[in-house]
C-alpha cells in the first residue's frame, strides 16, 4: 500500500470514530431523559486533579496536548494544502513579508473539539495567517467553515496529515514564513493552542 493510501486511510478511520462518538451521544443523551425520572443512588464527586496538572496549561481536562509527531521545532517543511478555490497553498510562498507566522489548523468540521480550536483561531493577529484543513470526505463541510481572513482548504484524501506525520485529529502546526516548525501539537481541547495564541499575540505587542 502507498503511503498515500495508507495516509488516506488513516484519515478515513479517524473519521469514522468521530462519527460513531455523535451516533453514540446521541443514543445516551435518549437513555439519559429516560433514567432521569428513576431515583438513583448519590454518586461520588471525582478526586480533585493534582496541583501538578492543574499548574501545567497543557493539562486539559478532556486530556492532553502533545507535539504533532512527525514533525520537530526548527524542521523546514515543504507543506502544500489544496484550497477550496482550487489553488495550492505553500508555507514558502505565501505572503512574506506581511504574514511572519502561519498558523495551520486540521481536522474535521463535525469534531467538537476542532471546532474549538477555530473559536480560537478566530481572534486574528498582526502578522500571523491562519489555514485551515478540512479532511472530510464532503465538500460541503469543509465550505461551511468561515474564519474571517483564513484560507480553507479541503483534504478529503489526507494529504497533508500525511505531509506532516499526523496521527490524531485536531492538530495545530504554527510555521514562520520560511516554513520552519516553531510550535505543534495535536489536540484535545484548545487550551494548549489558546495558550501559544496569547503568547504570540504578547510577542508582537512587545515588537
Amino acid at each position: 500500500m502507498s503511503r498515500e493510501a495508507s495516509g488516506g486511510e488513516a484519515v478515513r478511520q479517524v473519521r469514522r470514530s468521530v462519527r460513531r462518538h455523535h451516533v453514540a451521544g446521541g443514543a445516551c443523551g435518549a437513555l439519559l431523559a429516560v433514567v432521569s425520572a428513576c431515583v438513583l443512588p448519590p454518586v461520588a464527586a471525582p478526586p480533585p486533579a493534582s496541583a501538578e496538572a492543574a499548574a501545567d496549561p497543557a493539562v486539559s481536562s478532556e486530556g492532553e496536548t502533545a507535539p504533532v509527531e512527525g514533525v520537530q521545532v526548527g524542521e523546514v517543511v515543504g507543506l502544500s494544502v489544496p484550497l477550496l478555490d482550487g489553488t495550492l497553498w505553500q508555507v514558502q510562498d505565501a505572503e512574506a513579508p506581511r504574514v511572519q507566522r502561519w498558523c495551520v489548523v486540521i481536522g474535521s468540521a463535525s469534531d467538537p473539539n476542532f471546532l474549538s480550536a477555530l473559536d480560537v483561531v478566530r481572534a486574528p493577529l498582526e502578522g500571523v495567517g491562519v489555514v485551515i484543513v478540512i479532511v472530510d470526505e464532503l465538500r460541503d463541510d469543509a465550505e461551511r467553515v468561515q474564519v474571517a481572513d483564513a484560507r480553507v482548504g479541503w483534504d478529503p484524501e489526507g494529504v497533508v496529515p500525511l505531509q506532516l506525520g499526523v496521527s490524531a485529529l485536531p492538530s495545530v502546526v504554527i510555521f514562520d514564513s520560511r516554513g520552519a516548525v516553531q510550535w505543534s501539537a495535536s489536540l484535545t481541547g484548545a487550551e494548549g493552542l489558546a495558550q501559544r495564541w496569547g503568547e504570540l499575540r504578547e510577542s508582537a505587542v512587545a515588537e
